[in-house]
């Protein structure tokens, strides 16, 4: 006869060993994320030149490889890379997002006063004279960089899951 018995502190360490195994395994998805951030960011670049922009003065490139960022709770890890850049609209310089901007494009429409009045978003008035409509054509960059090293950054996750299991059952 074989016989089986399982008592509660089996069932403590069992449910201990699980407990241990998933906090390896979010440590072990952490890393990879901010790693394939860091590499979402680097492919970003390269296909900013792809789409045909053209560097000036390297501050865009600068921020979006400087601006991974990896977001968590309980159930779940998020990656975020940004694509900022310094804008200038009226004489006011700021940060914005002039990546975005330059992926989707956009439309600027005329206007056709001699002088009109402009509030800033901190109170600041000031005047500017018309000027003629423009557009910048879309130069789509961020949703290519994501697809082509998607791939690449869920290999690098599942990698490292298995890594974690292969350890936590040694």
């Amino acid at each position: 006869m074989i016989a089986y018995q399982v008592d509660q502190a089996s069932v403590d360490r069992t449910v201990e060993h699980l407990e241990s195994v998933r906090l390896r395994i979010f440590a072990g998805v952490r890393e990879a994320m901010q790693e394939g951030m860091q590499g979402l960011a680097e492919t970003a670049v390269v296909e900013m030149g792809a789409a045909g922009i053209q560097r000036r003065t390297g501050s865009l490139a600068e921020n979006i490889l400087k601006s991974p960022k990896i977001f968590e709770n309980r159930w779940s890890i998020m990656g975020r890379v940004t694509a900022k850049g310094k804008m200038k609209i009226g004489g006011r310089e700021f940060l914005g997002f002039l990546g975005t901007a330059l992926d989707e494009g956009y439309r600027v429409p005329p206007v056709t006063c001699a002088m009109h009045e402009i509030v800033a978003a901190d109170g600041n008035t000031f005047w500017a004279r018309s000027h003629v409509a423009f557009d910048v054509r879309p130069h789509p960059f961020l949703r290519p960089a994501s697809a082509a090293y998607m791939p690449t950054l869920l290999d690098l996750i599942e990698s490292r899951i298995h890594e974690e299991i292969d350890e936590a059952n040694a």
